[in-house]
């Protein structure tokens, strides 16, 4: 992975399409939905930094997404349900970039299985990540987003909506 001053940066560069100078953070951006909304940010004009818990799954995937769409694309390990973790990773793209625009929360697990078949303890680790994390990740990110000065709206089907 490569740093870039944030002067060079992406998110510094005038605007010429539709997210250009924008910096999106993708949690669950190793693979799947999370990592095709990474790419279609990119491919608009976003600087992208993709987020998962595995962090060998999401630096091939920034490496795949910096292939595909010429725009680099940052890497961090964050597991959603940890506060900490979450503060890490908004902490590391204000470093980068020095801004936050856009937060997509597609980290998500299935709890599948009949009702009598489901463990309450697989019932609650779905629970953490799909709400508890998109929670954390929205508590986290909404500060910088508002100093970005675009509004700030999230919506996500597990954790309703807000528009703060």
């Amino acid at each position: 992975m490569t740093e870039e001053s944030p002067a060079s940066s992406p998110a510094a560069r005038p605007a010429a399409s539709p997210r250009a100078g924008q910096v999106s953070v993708v949690t669950g951006g190793s693979a799947g939905l999370g990592l095709a909304i990474a790419g279609a940010l990119a491919q608009a004009g976003s600087a992208v930094v993709l987020a998962s818990r595995s962090a060998d799954r999401c630096e091939q995937a920034a490496g795949h997404l910096t292939a595909q769409t010429g725009r680099p694309a940052l890497s961090h390990a964050c597991d959603v349900t940890d506060a900490d973790a979450v503060a890490g990773l908004v902490d590391r793209v204000l470093s980068a970039y020095g801004r936050l625009d856009v937060l997509v929360t597609s980290a998500g697990v299935q709890a599948r299985g009949t009702i009598d078949e489901l463990s309450a303890a697989d019932l609650r680790a779905c629970l953490e990540v799909n709400v508890v994390g998109t929670w954390l990740a929205c508590r986290a990110a909404v500060r910088p987003m508002r100093d970005a000065g675009d509004p700030v709206r999230q919506d996500n089907s597990a954790a309703g909506e807000f528009s703060p």
